[in-house]
């Protein structure tokens, strides 16, 4: 039975707090997620507070424009595929991941704070592995 989406319905979707897909996401994805994790709490946040609150305030923006870049790269998943892990607009994405890049060049407190972010997700992910590697032995 085919069930149609009322009025009702689509006004309930649009408004429900975004929150990540973790039914959908690979062992690799959760251990880049629970690094990534680790770096923002660097800067006092945590993933889901940081894309729960769709605000456009420069320090959460430059934020999940790193995460989203430091995510691309240690995934290598697209822009939809990315998208549709976190809950938001692939174009939205598109474009955070591109400013990133680009401030990374020219924005020398920009690319501090992906350095330093950047640090701590590579020991975070480090240590993951360690305790992963000592779990199985």
């Amino acid at each position: 039975m085919i069930r149609k989406i009322t009025i009702m319905d689509r006004r309930r979707t649009k408004n429900r707090i975004p929150t990540l897909k973790i039914a959908m996401i690979t062992a690799r994805k959760q251990k880049v997620l629970k690094a990534l994790d680790k770096a923002v709490s660097f800067y006092g946040y945590g993933l889901d507070s940081l894309f729960s609150n769709r605000t456009r305030k420069r320090e959460y923006t430059d934020l999940r424009a790193i995460v989203w870049l430091i995510y691309q790269e240690h995934t290598q998943l697209s822009e939809t595929q990315i998208s549709s892990d976190f809950n938001w607009n692939r174009g939205t994405i598109f474009n955070a991941i591109r400013r990133a890049r680009e401030l990374k060049e020219y924005n020398r407190n920009f690319s501090d704070m992906y350095d330093s972010i950047q640090g701590v997700f590579s020991n975070a992910l480090a240590n993951i592995d360690d305790e992963q590697s000592i779990m199985s032995n």
